[in-house]
């Protein structure tokens, strides 16, 4: 149940589904960058979506449909996230997940609650979780507990929300600290390339990680010793 357990599994994952699925790169037109997003309209950002797209999209890689189902969601995340942290809002959520998970206690709740509303699993478990943390003594807990209770659900007092909490946690495929976990490894594997890389062409190099750092949205990054261009699709040359 701790997902910060499940980290060098990820990696070893990733490394081996990038270089040994034999999936290959295939152009991606317009017209089916629109049929792929008018599909993912439809769609909830749970696992199970990503094989609809793939057996809607049989020739494309599921990388390039998570990417593309990520950046469509994540837009559509931006534009709703006001309308689900009104108090108002956030107050029949808890209250819901309260009646059901008193009812239904193993059933999903969260997760289906989540997609109804369509929201990511991940956040809602976020919502309810501070909403949860709000009644204990105490009162106001900081990001930081917040973040690790996501992290490692059992620190939760409560198990029937730890439980529900896990579910949603791995269940998403946008958000929460699984998807983020899956995000550091393929950094930390771009790190890697980008060092072999180099070293073949008889680079110099500094060897201190620049804008990195284990951070989710930097690109890693090398500083060489001197300026490097390469010549674009017009003819210019760039830095």
């Amino acid at each position: 149940m701790l997902l910060t357990k499940v980290v060098p599994v990820i990696q070893t994952l990733v490394s081996l589904y990038r270089h040994s699925s034999g999936e290959r790169n295939m152009k991606l037109s317009r017209a089916e960058y629109k049929d792929i997003v008018k599909c993912i309209e439809k769609l909830r950002p749970t696992r199970q979506c990503m094989r609809i797209l793939k057996a809607t999209f049989p020739n494309h890689s599921q990388s390039t449909l998570l990417s593309i189902f990520s950046l469509e969601y994540q837009k559509r995340t931006k534009k709703t996230m006001s309308r689900h942290h009104a108090p108002d809002v956030i107050e029949s959520y808890y209250k819901r997940y309260l009646n059901e998970a008193k009812a239904q206690p193993t059933a999903p709740i969260l997760l289906e609650l989540a997609n109804e509303v369509d929201l990511s699993p991940a956040l809602m478990a976020r919502i309810i979780l501070d909403r949860f943390l709000q009644d204990l003594e105490g009162g106001v807990y900081s990001k930081t507990v917040i973040n690790s209770m996501l992290k490692e659900p059992s620190l939760i007092p409560d198990q029937i929300l730890a439980n529900h909490i896990y579910q949603c946690t791995i269940n998403d495929c946008c958000y929460g600290p699984l998807v983020d976990c899956i995000k550091h490894a393929i950094g930390q594997e771009h790190e890697i390339l980008l060092c072999d890389k180099l070293k073949e062409r008889n680079l110099s190099f500094l060897g201190v990680l620049l804008g990195y750092g284990g951070s989710v949205t930097q690109p890693p990054q090398r500083r060489t010793s001197c300026s490097l261009g390469h010549r674009g699709p017009k003819g210019k040359v760039r830095n």
